[in-house]
């Protein structure tokens, strides 16, 4: 009896599985290009190339010409190691900056943006527990008052870490520290923009000044602290409040969707694929600017 049950379950389990061929077409390999630029630091390029699905080594092998482009003046980018390149020269606001990389055998790629102004913000209140969740664990909130800027379309990413006392992890003061992932928020702000937080990967929150009125805005949000445990005695957090160029607002808001596609598990499976945003020219990736003010809340 037990040596039929289980055959039947094997029947079963095989007949859930079927081998597709899929011949998916060549492409000639293109640069790909990453970089987030901020004021007042050496502009870092990580540059790559686009490969098939088989493989994964995106390394180039032969080495690139990599310049920045400012008020009509090129400087080279030092190769720092393997795939990345940096400048001698620091951004700053209010300037427009053009990436340019060429390599032998690829085509010469090329993208540009500028740093937006940072946009200030207070800590208003720190809530340790503010609701449960539907497993009863506790969620913590903490609520912050943004200034704005009305009738200037604005882009903001909030992220935020903790500062955690570990004794067997601790870096030069003595402390660790690690950004929290998938912050929740019900404001209308954040719920316009239609992403939803599934993905463990996301450490940023994503929102626009569309629907914020008068001269200020506050926002709530909501973390998992962990603060009831003992191996976990969180001393502080500090809010990073990023002001992204409309460059970097539309490839995070395509890579989240991503992210959240892969969150799966064996029975609900995964989401497809969307498109990746990109602004370089001739290739893939992103080349990007912000600005961040950060706030510091002793709990």
């Amino acid at each position: 009896m037990k040596l039929s049950l289980t055959l039947l379950l094997l029947l079963l389990l095989s007949s859930c599985f079927k081998e597709v061929n899929i011949d998916l077409p060549k492409r000639k390999p293109k640069l790909v290009i990453g970089s987030y630029i901020t004021a007042n630091k050496p502009i870092s390029v990580l540059l790559t190339q686009s490969v098939s699905s088989k493989d994964t080594i995106y390394t180039l092998k032969t080495k690139a010409q990599v310049n920045i482009e400012v008020d009509g003046q090129e400087y080279p980018l030092v190769q720092v190691k393997d795939s990345l390149y940096r400048s001698n020269i620091k951004a700053q606001y209010g300037k427009k900056y053009t990436v340019k990389a060429s390599v032998e055998g690829y085509e010469t790629v090329h993208a540009c943006d500028s740093i937006p102004r940072p946009i200030d913000f207070s800590i208003k209140k720190y809530i340790p527990i503010s609701s449960v969740d539907n497993e009863g664990e506790n969620i913590s909130s903490i609520i912050i008052a943004i200034k704005n800027v009305p009738d200037a379309p604005t882009f903001f990413e909030l992220r935020m870490k903790s500062t955690v006392n570990d004794p067997s992890n601790l870096d030069e003061e003595g402390s660790s520290s690690v950004y929290y992932e998938s912050l929740q928020s019900h404001d209308i702000t954040v719920r316009n923009e239609g992403i939803v937080n599934l993905s463990f990967s996301k450490v940023g929150l994503l929102f626009s000044n569309e629907f914020m009125q008068g001269n200020s805005h506050t926002l709530t949000f909501d973390f998992y602290n962990l603060i009831d445990d003992e191996y976990n005695a969180i001393d502080q957090v500090e809010v990073e409040l990023r002001t992204v160029s409309a460059q970097y607002f539309k490839f995070k808001k395509r890579l989240y969707p991503n992210l959240d596609n892969q969150a799966g598990d064996l029975w609900d499976g995964t989401g497809n694929p969307s498109d990746a945003y990109t602004n370089i020219i001739n290739g893939y990736g992103i080349f990007a600017a912000y600005s961040q003010v950060t706030h510091t809340k002793n709990l």
